[in-house]
């Protein structure tokens, strides 16, 4: 069976994007035959996402230097982690990245970008890669009055954004709505606002919500495949492209802190949630972890014939 060594960030400051996106990887590589061996990049202890098992950095020196017949990264800090032994080192490489061109890269994960023709490439939303639960659902029959709101800033441990955006979510919403808030700090329940615990999938909250108001980042890819008409705040650099590539196709309503309250009224009428949330899930269809498992398959099969 083939081998394949996935690394990915997985400190507290990283939130759990990489770890979701890469995990659903792992999933559709398995179902593929592969045998996958996971660590967690800067994290000091087990994680897991999806089933999927990752080991912490500081234990992992054993993954670092066994031969695998690919490796898959998704890092923001060095391209290769220096305790990596040679033989590993000469693997394939699949990068999963947030910026074009990586370097020594056989394949390159990048939904933010747009497609182009070079076979190494796998842009644009189709290849967003998203957790089994978000693979293929079906269309919303239909959107009612604006009543559940979700309202999330994600994990990472550098946002502190949570109660500016619940205050402009607020202000923009009628006042019968209830704002469901996940992952702020300094949130707690008051009138028409519920604090909610974290959980290991959004699934279900998103597809109760009228509307979901949250970061640029995986959440808002997850809104799109599940149908849940999306107001993007980018938080972080890293979610400027693929918030621009949605926002382009009419797939979510992308806006500052300061367009949040305003981004929210104008859709209040169901038509117009209905109209954006058609867009986003005609444009991530939450299966691009099954089409980047087919192209890593095919890159070892083709690898394997060659001495590395």
């Amino acid at each position: 069976m083939p081998s394949a060594l996935v690394l990915a960030d997985g400190d507290a400051s990283a939130g759990q994007g990489h770890l979701s996106r890469t995990s659903a990887l792992v999933v559709a590589l398995r179902a593929r035959g592969f045998v996958a061996r996971c660590v967690a990049l800067g994290a000091g202890a087990p994680r897991e996402r999806y089933g999927v098992l990752w080991e912490p950095e500081v234990a992992a020196s054993q993954a670092l230097t066994a031969p695998a017949d690919v490796v898959v990264l998704d890092t923001y800090g060095p391209s290769w982690p220096s305790s990596a032994g040679t033989r590993l080192a000469r693997a394939p490489r699949v990068v999963v990245c947030d910026n074009p061109d990586p370097p020594s890269a056989a394949l390159i994960v990048d939904p933010a970008a747009e497609p182009d023709d070079d076979p190494r490439h796998l842009y644009g939303l189709c290849h967003a890669m998203l957790g089994p639960p978000f693979w293929s659902l079906p269309r919303r029959p239909s959107h009612g009055p604006l009543r559940r709101v979700l309202v999330t800033v994600g994990s990472s441990s550098r946002i502190t954004d949570g109660p500016d955006l619940v205050d402009a979510v607020r202000a923009g919403v009628p006042d019968e709505a209830i704002l469901r808030v996940l992952a702020a700090a300094g949130v707690t329940d008051g009138p028409g606002v519920r604090a909610l615990e974290p959980r290991a999938t959004l699934l279900e909250e998103l597809l109760a919500c009228d509307l979901v108001v949250c970061g640029a980042g995986q959440t808002m890819l997850e809104a799109a495949a599940t149908g849940a008409p999306c107001v993007a705040v980018v938080l972080a650099d890293n979610q400027r492209r693929a918030a621009a590539q949605l926002d382009r196709v009419g797939g979510a309503l992308v806006t500052p802190l300061a367009g949040v309250t305003d981004a929210c009224a104008g859709l209040a009428a169901p038509p117009a949630r209905a109209a954006l949330a058609g867009r986003g899930q005609d444009a991530v269809d939450g299966t691009g972890a099954r089409r980047v498992a087919f192209a890593v398959q095919r890159l070892v099969t083709g690898a394997a014939q060659r001495p590395i």
